[in-house]
């Protein structure tokens, strides 16, 4: 237990230096008409980025320690890759926001306790690091949202990179 809950402070405190996302309500571009296909390469002005994994749940995390998804509630939780493809090397607080967005452009303020508790172990690599040229890190990043409105074949995540990368979550 008590490695669980070091483990929920450190995806908690890598998370405290990300750039702030959004504050939730906020419309963003045009969506691509076709999106990225999950673990698809998306190239982006100095990166790649993949969505590897996508999981919506009502609970992420052990009994007794989870996060869990009230009533009509969902806990989205979206592990991605992104590579360091300029030059230079690739800061921290440099990466650009990853969104949650739906059919309606609406995007959504990500949950740091979602995205903590919804990392896998495998997972934990390179969580807040700065990232050197040619070399990668994995991220996590969660949301809690209506369960009504949530689906996976409309909504997008969308990297506010250069070009903007909108993949798909199935």
């Amino acid at each position: 237990m008590k490695h669980l809950f070091i483990f929920a402070a450190l995806a908690l405190l890598s998370a405290c230096g990300e750039p702030s996302q959004t504050t939730g309500g906020e419309a963003v571009a045009q969506l691509e008409a076709k999106p990225i296909a999950l673990g698809e390469a998306g190239k982006a002005e100095g990166i790649e980025v993949t969505i590897d994994k996508v999981k919506a749940a009502g609970q992420f995390g052990p009994e007794g320690a989870a996060v869990k998804a009230g009533e009509g509630e969902v806990l989205v939780a979206v592990t991605y890759t992104i590579k360091n493809t300029s030059a230079n090397t690739l800061s921290f607080m440099e990466r650009p926001a990853v969104k949650l967005v739906d059919a309606d452009g609406q995007s959504y303020a990500p949950d740091d306790m979602v995205g903590a508790m919804g990392v896998s172990m495998e997972d934990m690599t390179n969580i807040a690091i700065d990232i050197n040229s040619g070399t990668s890190g994995k991220a996590t990043i969660g949301w809690k949202v209506a369960k009504a409105g949530f689906d996976k074949a409309t909504w997008r995540i969308v990297v506010e990179s250069d070009p903007i990368l909108t993949f798909a979550l199935k």
